[in-house]
Formats: structure tokens, sequence, C-alpha cells
């Protein structure tokens, strides 16, 4: 099927083919343009004449347009490329058009399909000499199309907002502010709009664009409700917005509760407090030989010896399936031993929370300046092992 494609340069195309001929003389391109922007209701020949032959007497100005109808229906290959008499239509079956699909489209209430054909103003840079009726008429018309296009660039705009989609409502308004660069409206509207879709930065810089196009294009002073909107952006905060969670794991980050002394976890205590599972020393050794075992284990001073090949069935089993034996001595001492515990690990835990205060205040101090008014929010664990509640 043939198409005329007006929107952008003015041309006809069979396929990927752009026609030759009476196809590509700029009057009788002409005459397809009028045709095309009609639509199904057809131009009279008094106003093809009026546009196209203004100057030419009657008589000779109809043989033009006859001859004219003719040679399009030769070179564009169909004797019914054009319907009626009086009032002259492209026949639909033979050749389409862009701006009859335009107009399709918004009538069928789908904007989104409407703005995919317009692919740029209507006759954009194409004139026909010494017609200066027709090219009042492409003005008018250009300028209804212009409008017609931005009003349903506006409707896609607002419709996404109100889904939420912000950053779908930027790129709505981003074409628009292409299409009318100088519109001080349609800057605000797109500044609105980033803002919404967390790009203030953008917003102030489109305002400070939008500002040099007025000035570079019209020799005009900023538009005030662009100043205004970006004066109160830069002065306002920005609105919390919901931001990935950062880890903050210190070296001794959690203490898990403790286990009874003769089955405690591997990781219970901080590796930089070098606390050590609690187990109690193999054979029959003495309280006072056992507790200065553990209490150089704890320093990390001596190793632990490795536990007894095999133990009683009363014996308990730490994590990892290891028989621990326990002297009668050592169950004695568990009170104690418990508390000394408990003091080691709130001595770790003071110097957890020692170490994130100093990891704070130094990131508090180096960040920068615009960042320290947010509020900082620190998530862990709080336990006591005192028993207290």
């Amino acid at each position: 099927m043939l198409r005329i494609h007006t929107f952008g340069a003015l041309a006809v195309r069979s396929g990927d083919r752009a026609m030759a001929g009476a196809a590509a003389q700029p009057r009788r391109l002409a005459v397809l343009a009028v045709l095309a922007r009609a639509g199904g209701r057809g131009v009279t020949r008094d106003k093809l004449l009026a546009l196209l032959w203004p100057d030419s007497p009657e008589e000779p100005a109809r043989r033009a347009l006859a001859q004219a109808l003719y040679a399009l229906r030769r070179d564009l290959g169909s004797d019914e490329a054009f319907l009626g008499t009086r009032d002259v239509r492209l026949n639909p079956e033979v050749i389409a058009s862009d701006v009859g699909d335009f107009e399709a489209a918004l009538a069928d209430g789908d904007p989104e399909r409407a703005v995919g054909v317009y692919a740029g103003p209507f006759l954009d840079g194409f004139r026909v000499p010494a017609l200066d009726e027709f090219d009042r008429w492409v003005e008018t018309e250009r300028a209804a199309l212009a409008l017609r296009f931005a009003e349903a660039l506006e409707a896609l705009a607002e419709r996404a907002a109100a889904a939420g989609d912000h950053a779908g409502a930027v790129a709505w308004w981003r074409r628009l502010a292409g299409a009318d660069p100088l519109s001080a409206r349609v800057a605000v509207r797109l500044m609105r709009a980033l803002d919404a879709a967390g790009d203030r930065a953008g917003a102030l810089q489109h305002a400070r664009i939008h500002e040099s196009l007025v000035d570079a294009h019209l020799g005009l002073p900023p538009s005030p409700e662009v100043t205004a909107l970006a004066d109160r952006l830069r002065s306002e905060p920005e609105p919390a917005r919901p931001a990935p969670a950062v880890a903050v794991a210190p070296a001794s980050a959690s203490v898990d509760p403790p286990e009874p002394a003769f089955a405690a976890a591997p990781d219970a205590a901080a590796p930089d407090a070098a606390a050590a599972p609690v187990v109690a020393s193999a054979g029959a050794g003495s309280s006072t030989d056992a507790r200065d075992d553990r209490d150089a284990d704890a320093e990390g001073g001596a190793a632990l010896p490795d536990p007894p090949a095999a133990a009683d069935a009363g014996d308990a089993v730490n994590d990892h399936g290891r028989a621990l034996a326990i002297s009668p001595a050592d169950r004695r001492d568990r009170p104690h031993e418990t508390g000394r515990r408990a003091s080691r690990l709130r001595i770790a835990g003071m110097a957890v929370a020692a170490a994130l205060v100093v990891v704070l205040t130094a990131w508090h101090a180096l960040r920068p300046r615009g960042e320290r008014g947010r509020p900082l929010l620190a998530v862990g664990r709080v336990a006591s092992y005192t028993g207290d509640a």
C-alpha cells in the first residue's frame, strides 16, 4: 500500500521505496498533503484551486488540477487512488497517511499510539514557491496538529503520574519539552515530575536549560514560574525516600546467649575479646588448675587441650559432637566460672559499644556537610547475661 508521510519531511512511499515522477514534484506533492489532511471528508476542487493555483484563471487552473490528478494516478500505479468528482479524497484502500492514522488513534482514545505516529511538525520544511495562501494553510494545520500532539503527551504524563509511574511521567514531559522548549508551563510540569521521581538535581538543571533557551531565542528574562519553582526546590529539604539498608558489622556485632558451661557455642563471643569456648580441662586435675587453664585461654596465652578420645555416657557433648569430660571439681566451680564468663562478656559488649561509637563519630565527621542533617538509626540486638531483667 502507498503511504503519505506528512509529519516531518513530506514524502510518498511504496514500502521502503520513495516515489518519483509526479509524486515528487512540489505542487503535486502539495495536492497529496492537502488530501491526506482532509481524510475521509475530502476537499473541494475549489479549495484546491485557491490553495495551489491562486493566480491562474479558473479554466486553466481546473485543467492544471485535472492534469495533476491524472499524473499522480499514473505514477502511483492506481486509477483508483482518488475518489469523488466535486469533492476529492484519497482512497483508503490504496493510499494511507500518517496524519490519518494520528487522527484515528486520537478518535479511538489511544494517545500513546497517536504520539508514536507523530514524527515531527506537519510538512516540516516543505514549501511551494509563490504560494502564500498554501503557506498560511500549512502553518495553521501545523499549529493545530502540534496542539493535539501536546494534549496527547500531557494526558499520557498525567495518567502515568496518577498510576505512581513517576519515571514514565518524566519521559512524557521530556518529549513535550523537546517539542515546545520555550513553554514555561511545560518546563514547570517537567521539573515537578523530576522532583517527584527523586531527581531534584535534574529538575534544577532543566530550569537552567529553560532559562538559557528563553534568553538565547527570545532575549527575555527567565519565566517567574520557573524561577520561583527552582528557588523553592533549592530551599526545601528533599522528602525522605526509602534507601537501601547499610549493614554496620563491627568485629563483635553480637553475642549469642551462652549455652551451659559445658557446651558453649564456638562463636559465642567476639573475636577481638578472644573469648574462647569454655570447656573443662580433660582428666582429673584440681579445680585450681582448671580455673588457671581457663583464665589463660581467655587471655589467649594457652591452647586448649584436645578433648579425650572417649567419654563416659554421662559426659556432655559439645556442638560438634565431641565429648567433653567434666571433673567433679569443675561441676562444683561452675557458678564461679559462669560469673567470670558473664563478666568477660560484659567487658566485650562494652568494647563493642565503644568501638561503634568511635566509628559513627568518625563517619559523622567525614561525611559531606549536606548529609549531616539526616537521622541515623543503628539496629542491633541488645542482650543481658546477668540475669537482671
